[in-house]
């Protein structure tokens, strides 16, 4: 159990009050005094007037990861005209695929990340096209409306599961398909931030920042 050690509350009386946020807020609030950075942790235990809070019965979340899972590499950088890039081998995903990332650049065109198989049969790819975001999975293209290549750090998530292929980003916007997309199944993957090695062929990386890397 809890203890709640917060101090009794006195004076005026409250408006009621319709929500609370939890580390962050969607776009930005009115109060000068209140920073408008997002938190960057773990939160749990929350309890108000005693009264213990369920996080993950809400009415809306953004770049959360259940749990608390340890990162590592919290950003890495991409120069121009270098073969720059990040792997992993060995990725079981059981059609249940979900990455979340943070990333800033001014290049309109570039890999974000492409995870595949062996024969690159099966896979998916975030990159930047024209400035708008672009996800492909099997055979299957989502796109964004808005360009993303301002040098303004921006959150994007991906999902591809029985259900639906979703992309979505920063705190307003998403993309997804009406119906589930082909499975994706794939016992050991590679995954490539930044860029590809040059036995793998596919489009030029990306050139800028990318950070908090979830999966």
């Amino acid at each position: 159990d809890v203890i709640d050690r917060t101090n009794p509350i006195s004076g005026a009386l409250l408006e009621p009050i319709e929500t609370i946020s939890f580390g962050g807020y969607p776009h930005k609030h009115d109060y000068a005094d209140v920073t408008q950075d997002k938190f960057d942790g773990c939160i749990t235990n929350v309890t108000i007037m005693a009264e213990p809070i369920d996080l993950h019965s809400n009415i809306r979340e953004f770049d959360v990861i259940p749990g608390c899972p340890a990162k590592f590499a919290s950003m890495v950088s991409f120069a121009k005209n270098t073969q720059g890039y990040v792997g992993w081998d060995r990725l079981p995903i059981n059609n249940d695929f979900t990455v979340s990332l943070k990333f800033k650049t001014r290049e309109k065109d570039g890999l974000i990340f492409y995870v595949t198989d062996a024969e690159q049969d099966n896979g998916i790819s975030l990159a930047l096209r024209n400035g708008n975001l672009v996800v492909i999975s099997q055979g299957i293209e989502l796109v964004s409306k808005d360009t993303f290549n301002d040098s303004v750090w921006h959150v994007v998530s991906v999902i591809h599961n029985d259900k639906t292929l979703r992309m979505d980003f920063d705190d307003y916007g998403f993309v997804d398909t009406d119906t589930p997309a082909s499975a994706l199944y794939v016992l050991y993957a590679s995954m490539y931030v930044g860029g590809l090695p040059r036995r793998v062929q596919a489009k030029e990386g990306v050139v800028g920042s990318a950070k908090t890397l979830h999966g």
